[in-house]
Parts: structure tokens; sequence; C-alpha cells
């Protein structure tokens, strides 16, 4: 006979397993899809008041009461906003169907939600590198990213790859990305939700506000509105907002001449050519910076980026590490550090500590050398290797207003930066052609001079004061 406290554990990982059939029960027919879904990444797209937050509330739910001692963590970019979200909510369900959880925590001390079953789950925040780092070491069941686009893409790639996704791996967890979208093409939130991007391993899901049966005037509402303001069926707030899909504002696009097809190549530079290198270095008022590496030549005509890339969070004997390990591959004849009233001092120790030495950007008028540089994007006289952290800026990085001087909140642009003045330090519109040296004695030689003594002969006054000064004594005393 079992102990009585193990028969008790029993009764109430039972009454709790029955209780989650009851608690799914309450999602629509694309929720409960979307939280059945088996695979391990799992994303979902839809706007506001179409069930975002019911949705996640049940999946958290009903993990932690199917699987005894579960751990869940809800990730969102404060864990003030977290506890705005989700706690209030999850609160009233636990009250509705008597499930009897622990809630600890509130004000500045962490929010934890934990079941008689063992189950538990964290409301945290992930603002900053420091904050996602203390997800290292645990393990969870389920990790849930809510409002992903709000996000530091460059970290919160960073933080999937190196920290979140391997605290799954002892249970096989699963990760969701959940949220609205936004008008910023970019980031691991685009590239989890979007249906136009390849295949990347996420099990993607969409529903919007005409889905959310439960309430369904606010379908009717939505109508209204997009008649009352007249937006085409294409208006970009009506896709975004009402429909749950991606749609950027290309008014405000930073670089709207960009065109994968005009724009993107292989990355290998056109042989037969002498080739100047330019490395270009931004470091940000945060942790956050970017490289950027281009060739131009004198007979090469355009400008080609041969390497960007973005990081997070690193001293400056790291960016210095990296930096030599860049040269080693792109030995650069010029480098470039972004201008800065600060940066000089920066330059003495980068020479004088590491040996690399930076030159200080030229001040430039942003908008003016963007413009410039858009020209070069129409005309496809720059282009961009196929994979590159550049690419995934530009997609997204939008100006702030009309005025456009500053870039839109939320957006990348450490690559870009790098880029810019790196940009400004190249000649490659002064590059001509070298004409082809045509080998002796072949047809094209031959036919080649027959071509230029038919137009000698043709144009007879062309060579009228061709004389050969070798033929004259033009009597100063000596031969020449």
């Amino acid at each position: 006979m079992l102990p009585s406290f193990l028969n008790k554990t029993e009764t109430i990982s039972d009454r709790l397993l029955n209780m989650s059939g009851e608690i799914l029960s309450k999602a629509l027919p694309k929720q409960e899809a979307f939280i059945l879904d088996p695979e391990r990444r799992v994303s979902a797209r839809c706007p506001r008041r179409a069930g975002k937050t019911t949705a996640c509330i049940i999946l958290i739910m009903y993990t932690m009461l199917r699987e005894p001692g579960a751990q869940v963590l809800y990730l969102c970019l404060t864990r003030g906003q977290a506890e705005k979200n989700i706690w209030t909510a999850l609160r009233n369900l636990d009250a509705e169907y008597a499930v009897e959880g622990t809630f600890v925590g509130g004000g500045s001390s962490e929010l934890k939600y934990s079941l008689p079953n063992g189950s538990s789950l964290w409301l945290r925040g992930g603002e900053t590198q420091r904050e996602l780092e203390k997800n290292r070491g645990q393990w969870f069941s389920l990790i849930i990213i809510d409002e992903g686009k709000s996000f530091s893409p460059v970290v919160l790639e960073e933080a999937i790859d190196e920290i979140l996704w391997p605290t799954l791996g002892d249970k096989l967890g699963k990760l969701v990305f959940i949220g609205t979208p936004g008008n910023i093409l970019a980031g691991p939130f685009y590239e989890a939700t979007c249906e136009d991007r390849p295949d990347n391993g996420w099990s993607r899901h969409s529903w919007d506000i005409a889905d959310n049966t439960a309430l369904p005037h606010l379908w009717e509402e939505a109508l209204d509105t997009q008649a009352r303001k007249g937006w085409a069926d294409d208006h970009p707030t009506w896709v975004r907002e009402y429909l749950g899909k991606w749609c950027p504002s290309s008014d405000v696009m930073v670089f709207h001449a960009f065109d994968a097809h005009r724009n993107l190549y292989s990355g290998e530079l056109p042989s037969g050519h002498k080739w100047t290198t330019l490395l270009g270095v931004y470091l940000g008022f945060g942790d956050d910076w970017g490289v950027c590496i281009a060739n131009y030549s004198d007979t090469c005509p355009g400008f080609y980026v041969t390497h960007c890339r973005a990081y997070a969070q690193a001293t400056m004997d790291q960016v210095a590490k990296r930096l030599k390990e860049l040269l080693i591959t792109y030995p650069a004849d010029v480098l470039v550090l972004n201008k800065d009233r600060y940066k000089s001092k920066l330059i003495e120790a980068f020479s004088s500590n590491h040996d690399i030495p930076l030159i200080q950007a030229e001040a430039i008028e942003r908008f003016d050398v963007i413009d410039l540089i858009n020209a070069d994007l129409a005309t496809g006289d720059m282009v961009i290797p196929n994979k590159s952290d550049l690419i995934t800026e530009w997609a997204g990085l939008q100006w702030e207003n009309d005025k456009r001087k500053l870039y839109a909140e939320g957006c990348q642009y450490q690559c870009t930066e790098a880029f810019l003045f790196l940009w400004n330090h190249a000649y490659h519109h002064h590059a001509r052609p070298h004409e082809k040296q045509l080998e002796p004695g072949t047809h094209a030689y031959i036919r080649a001079e027959l071509d230029r003594q038919e137009h000698e002969a043709a144009h007879p006054d062309e060579n009228e004061f061709n004389y050969d000064i070798e033929q004259f004594d033009v009597g100063f005393g000596f031969e020449l």
C-alpha cells in the first residue's frame, strides 16, 4: 500500500489532468490548433483583440496541468509588461476552475505561479542581455516570447541560440513566438511568423479578429472603422492592426531603392581587378556594435559589400579581438570608426593597446549620404551578399518622421552606420573599365588593326600634325 501523501499527490495530478481538458475547451478552433501543435518551434501571428492573450494563458495552464513538475517561462520585453499581460487573467482562470495555484511576487520581486503538482511559471523581462542571462542554466518545458517584435533583434537572436533554446533540451520542450506584426520587416519574430519567408523550422499559425467568434462584434466594429477611414484592403494600418499581417510603410523606408534582384550577389568579387578594401566599425552608446567591409576598384565600376555583421554586448578587448580575426580574412586598406566626439580616445586605445590603426570617420549629413546610396542602389552600382545582417537591417529600417533625421524607435542600425561612414571613404564613382589588350596575331587583333588603318585612311586630317618628332632637327644644338 502506498503512503497516504503519494495517494494524495496522485489524486491531485488526476484532478488537474482532467481540468486541463476543460480549460482547453475554452479555446477557439485556431487557438486550439496552435496550443496542440506538436512541433518544438511554434509561432502565432495575430492582431490585437483576436484572443492572443487567451491563447497564451490556455497554453500555459494546459502545459502545467498535464505535465507535473513542468517549468514554464513567459517572456515579454519588460517584467512589468508580462505582469500586465497575463497575471490578472491567470488569477481569474485559477479561481474559475479552483486550480488552487499559488501566486508569489509583485512590485519589484519576481513573479511566480505554482501548482499543487509541482509545475511552475515565471514571468520575466528580456529588455537587456543581462536580464536574459538570468535564464541561463535552467531548464524549461515551455518558453513563450510575447510581442517578439518589441525586442532588439540582435539581442533576441543571440539569446535564443545561446540561452533559451538550450534550456529546452532536457525535456525536449517547446519554444513559442506570439505577437502582433509591425512595420519593421526584420528580426527573429518576423522570420518566425511571416509566411513569405523560407521554411526555417517554425510551425506558423495565424488568425485575425474575424476568427474571434467569442466576441463577434469586434469584427463588425473593425469593418466600420475601415469604411469610416476610407482604408483600402491593402492599407498598411488595416493590414497590420486588423488582419494581423506584416506590412511595411514604404514611404518611410530609409533604403527604399533596394531591390533584391538588382542589388544582391554571391559575395565573390569579379576577377582581374585590384581591389581596395574598407572596414567600417560602428560603436554605439549601448553594448551593440557593427562591422561592415566593402571593396571598390579603379577598373571595375560598382561598390561591393563583402561582409556585414551586428554584434551585441562586447567589451573593447572583445571588439578588438573580433576585428583582428576579420582582418586576417579581409586585409583592409582603410579602417574607419564612426564619428563621435568621444571616439578619438578610443582610436588611440585601439592603436596603442591592440595595434589596430583606425581612423575617425568624416562628419556626414546622414540624409544626403543615404540619398546618394539610394541612387547607387537604383542603378545597380552597389551590391550586397545574399546573406548579410545589412539586408536584415534595411528590410525594417525606417525614418522616425518626415524630417528624416533619425531612425524610427526599435530599428536596428549597427551595420548601417558602419556602412555609411565606410561608403563615404570610397571612390568607386571614379572607376573606369580598362580596355582589354588584344593578343597580336589573333583574329580579333588583326580585325582591330585593319579597322584602325581604314579609319586613318578615311580621316587623314586627324593625322595632319601627328609627326614623328625624331625626323626633325629642331636646331637646339643636340639631337633628339
